[in-house]
């Protein structure tokens, strides 16, 4: 194994270790969560996918999961601000005013699942070259 591939596994793994500890309920983890940069992960999902991916399908799952989740990591700013969004919502306001806060999180929620979306059809037309390479 290459040095390269084998500090893309690590990173991997390393990553992996924070998404076992998620409340996958939430939207919106803050980016200083994770163990590397955003880029770092992504750029080492993509280099472990396109060495494993055709090897056994559950780890080419968990890098499609993985390279997808990725989207919920935010500025932490941002983060906080979804969570903020997310208690107010919990607490079932009667109120008919929405705070700007509130909306402000929809609309970065709205923005991640955008993102997963990219990301998915991202991995999956990648997906599609490793395992039919003559489409």
């Amino acid at each position: 194994m290459s040095d390269a591939l084998a500090a893309a596994t690590q990173i991997v793994s390393d990553y992996g270790q924070i998404l076992n500890r998620l409340d996958p309920a939430h939207y919106g983890h803050p980016e200083s969560s994770l163990p590397h940069a955003k880029q770092t992960i992504r750029e080492a999902i993509l280099t472990s996918f396109r060495e494993f991916g055709r090897l056994r399908s559950d780890v080419r799952q968990g890098l499609i999961h993985g390279f997808v989740y990725l989207a919920q990591f935010v500025p932490d700013a941002d983060a906080e601000t979804i969570a903020r969004g997310q208690d107010w919502m919990q607490q079932a306001n009667e109120s008919n005013a929405i705070p700007s806060d509130v909306e402000r999180a929809m609309r970065l929620i709205n923005d991640i699942k955008l993102e997963m979306e990219r990301a998915l059809e991202e991995i999956s037309a990648m997906e599609q070259g490793l395992l039919h390479p003559d489409q």
